[in-house]
């Protein structure tokens, strides 16, 4: 298996492994959208004998008052077949790897509470962060460097592909 970055031959089995991972079209709707007005930071797929099984990818986002540069992930995704086999968390690790390495200071998501804190994220509230979804538990954030976060407080905003896709 290997994880790279996309490349445009990736672009429909991206989309097909979107719709089936979230049964939506909404997902690959906002990826497209995210690709078109280039807003992905990074998009990255798991490929397994020239199949895309998996894929992640980022976003910007900001945050009140703030110009540091944090991150959006999501959507993450992995083909149901190769589920609980690592994939996810390869990705994530890469793709947190990425940002770091792009200059990204931190990064947030919207996910499962007991999925990501093992890679490090904390709830966002705990960075007195909040977000524009009223979400508690599943918003997160991690500091991609020490302290990126200390100074930064408020709404986080995503970019507004999220809101033109209703995700």
């Amino acid at each position: 298996m290997l994880i790279r970055k996309e490349i445009d031959s990736d672009i429909s089995a991206i989309d097909q492994l979107l719709r089936e991972a979230f049964s939506s079209e909404v997902e690959p709707a906002l990826v497209h959208l995210l690709r078109e007005r280039q807003e992905l930071i990074v998009s990255l797929v798991a490929v397994k004998e020239d199949k895309v099984i998996g894929h992640v990818c980022a976003s910007p986002v900001t945050v009140d008052n703030s110009s540091i540069p944090i991150a959006g992930i999501g959507p993450l995704a992995v083909n149901e077949s190769n589920r609980c086999k690592g994939i996810g968390g390869l990705l994530m690790e890469e793709i947190i790897n990425q940002l770091r390495i792009s200059g990204f200071t931190a990064a947030v998501l919207l996910g499962a509470p007991d999925y990501y804190p093992r890679f490090g994220f904390s709830k966002g509230s705990d960075f007195d962060l909040t977000n524009e979804y009223g979400a508690d538990a599943a918003f997160m954030a991690i500091e991609l460097h020490p302290d990126a976060l200390a100074n930064v407080s408020g709404l986080v905003k995503y970019t507004q592909a999220f809101a033109d896709c209703d995700a």
